[in-house]
Order: C-alpha cells, then sequence, then structure tokens
C-alpha cells in the first residue's frame, strides 16, 4: 500500500475509534461494532476495510475518559467494583467470576456488570434468584470460543444497588469452556472475589 494510502487508512480508523469512543462513554452505546457503524455514519465515512479494531475503539475510550472524566472515572469504577464485591459474595454459590469492562477499568456508568457462573444446571441462577426475591429477566449471550466458532449461553439479567448485572451461565460440559475476548482475541480475563477485591486493595472489597 502506498504512503498516502497507508496515512489515509490510519486517519480513518482514528476518526472513527475516537467518535466511537465518544459514543460509548457518553451516550452509553456498549456495542463496539454498533458504536463503529454509527461513528461512521456520523462522519459520512464509507470505511470498506478500515473500520478500527475493537482494541483501537478501547484504547480511544480509555484517552477519552482519562482527558475529561478524570477522578470521575476512578470513582465510578471503584463504586461498580464494590457492589461488585457484594454481589459475588451472595452469588457464592455458583463461583462467580467477573469479566468485562468492570474488570478491564474502561466501565462507565451505562456499563452491565458481567459475571460468568458455573452450576451443574441452567436453570439453578434463575431459582436461586426467585427464592431471594430478586426480579429478573432472562435472556442469552453469545461467546466466542475460538477464532471461528462461538457458543449461545444463558443469561440472567437483573437490577441491584443502581447497577444492571448479566449473569452469564456456564453450566454442565460448557463449565469448562474459555471464552476468548470480543476485544482482542485473546483468552478473556476473569476474575474471581478475592482478585476483585484485590482491585480495591481491600481483603473482604468493602
Amino acid at each position: 500500500m502506498p504512503e498516502s494510502s497507508s496515512r489515509a487508512s490510519a486517519k480513518i480508523r482514528h476518526a472513527i475509534a475516537k467518535t466511537a469512543a465518544k459514543y460509548v462513554a457518553v451516550d452509553g452505546i456498549n456495542d463496539f461494532l454498533a458504536a463503529k457503524r454509527k461513528a461512521a455514519a456520523q462522519l459520512g465515512l464509507n470505511p470498506g476495510k478500515n473500520m478500527p479494531s475493537n482494541m483501537e475503539v478501547e484504547q480511544a475510550l480509555v484517552e477519552y475518559q482519562n482527558l475529561f472524566h478524570g477522578e470521575h472515572q476512578v470513582q465510578v469504577l471503584l463504586q461498580m467494583r464494590r457492589v461488585t464485591t457484594r454481589a459475588m459474595k451472595f452469588l457464592q454459590l455458583f463461583t462467580p467470576c467477573l469479566v468485562g469492562p468492570v474488570l478491564r477499568g474502561t466501565a462507565t456508568h451505562h456499563s452491565d456488570i458481567i459475571l460468568h457462573i458455573f452450576c451443574e444446571e441452567p436453570e439453578q441462577p434463575g431459582f436461586f434468584l426467585q427464592e431471594n426475591g430478586i426480579p429478573f429477566q432472562i435472556s442469552s449471550k453469545r461467546v466466542r470460543i475460538n477464532n471461528r466458532d462461538s457458543v449461545e449461553l444463558p443469561a440472567y439479567r437483573f437490577e441491584a444497588e443502581d447497577n444492571s448485572f448479566v449473569l452469564v451461565v456456564f453450566a454442565g460440559k460448557q463449565k469448562k469452556l474459555a471464552p476468548m475476548s470480543g476485544i482482542d482475541g485473546k483468552p478473556e480475563a476473569r476474575a474471581n472475589l478475592r482478585q476483585v477485591s484485590e482491585l480495591l486493595g481491600s481483603p473482604c472489597g468493602d
């Protein structure tokens, strides 16, 4: 590719990533692909093969948060992680692990708190929430298991302490699945209660 074309391509990718990051941070569009498409349309660009990667959008998001949100972003993240530890203690029967933006450090107040939970039967979390008087919605979550394949897993959504939780259920044989990150294509980072508590600098997460 000629150097001028390469520079033009990089400029398009950067512009879309920067605008998409703003949509994530301000408008609460948590789907990076949707944010990228909206950004391209808003900029009047037809990116073709020049659509930025999710990694590029995440990097632009970090830069945006550091520039415009600063200490507020730090406090939002701390609050969400504290709420997460309390939820993980409540759900300890299912060996919960935190994944996604709250773990990666890019969460906004629009972000879901996503937990991977493990059990023998996919209905068990629903029974547990029902027994504890917690209203929930049943949905599903598609997770990538390698570069080509993905699986649809049951998920439970509920509200607690002004936050939205999504419990992605790995039941039976699916407990051994190791999903891949939709951001960088690597094995998705997971953190158990102890590890999330350590992020808060507290052995108990309080």
